[in-house]
């Protein structure tokens, strides 16, 4: 397993472009956690994970089509763990 960083520069229902200075073969697997910029409940961050096969490849960045994606969360910073409706939000939103 190889990780990386990148900046989503476009995103849609169907894919993802991704600027980064490293490019990834066309056809090669990738998964993707991207941070939400909104918080659940005003609370939790949350992130984007993608599934997806890079369709496009260039020297500053890839394309992927997406095959998979969730929201998840991202973890609850401890200065908010006392609020009372916590324990609600700790599972996952599948958007398929």
């Amino acid at each position: 397993m190889d990780t990386g960083v990148g900046s989503t520069r476009d995103l849609s229902s169907g894919g993802i472009l991704i600027e980064s200075n490293r490019p990834l073969p066309k056809g090669f697997d990738v998964e993707l956690a991207i941070s939400w910029p909104v918080l659940l409940h005003n609370v939790a961050p949350m992130q984007l994970v993608v599934q997806g096969r890079i369709v496009r490849s260039e020297r500053n960045g890839f394309a992927i089509r997406m095959i998979q994606h969730e929201f998840r969360t991202a973890g609850i910073p401890a200065s908010r763990t006392n609020k009372p409706f916590l324990a609600t939000i700790n599972s996952t939103a599948s958007l398929q």
